[in-house]
């Protein structure tokens, strides 16, 4: 597991895990637990969201240079399946980095009694800035 502290603060809340970290795909974990669910037991689809949202700004600022940062301008999420129990996994790869605006697509997985379906699929669009001087 790399660590993520310093990367994206949010994921320790969820108790995530940044599997995989490189320019080309970005890999996120998460094991489903109670304190995640919604009101009829299954991951809540905010979770789902963060981890696409996440997934997605990895892989993105991962391609840009080192004086620019990525804001996430535009996700859209399609859930196609509910998870109820088992290991999220949100897996990121960009599809195009631009000068202004950057493009993501993000899959989630949801691997359950040895089964993995796929729960949601994403896009983010994301705006390139430059870092600021704190």
């Amino acid at each position: 597991m790399i660590s993520k502290k310093l990367l994206f603060p949010f994921l320790d809340f969820l108790n995530a895990s940044l599997e995989k970290l490189d320019k080309e795909e970005v890999l996120i974990t998460l094991e489903v637990s109670e304190h995640l669910e919604q009101h009829l037991g299954f991951l809540h689809g905010g979770v789902i969201a963060a981890l696409a949202e996440n997934a997605g700004l990895a892989v993105v600022e991962l391609n840009l240079p080192e004086d620019e940062n990525a804001l996430t301008a535009e996700l859209n999420v399609n859930y196609l399946r509910a998870a109820k129990k088992g290991t999220v996994s949100a897996i990121a790869k960009p599809l195009k980095i631009g000068r202004t605006l950057c493009v993501a697509e993000i899959t989630l997985y949801n691997k359950s009694n040895r089964k993995e379906r796929l729960i949601a699929y994403a896009t983010g669009i994301y705006a390139v800035v430059k870092k600021s001087s704190k």
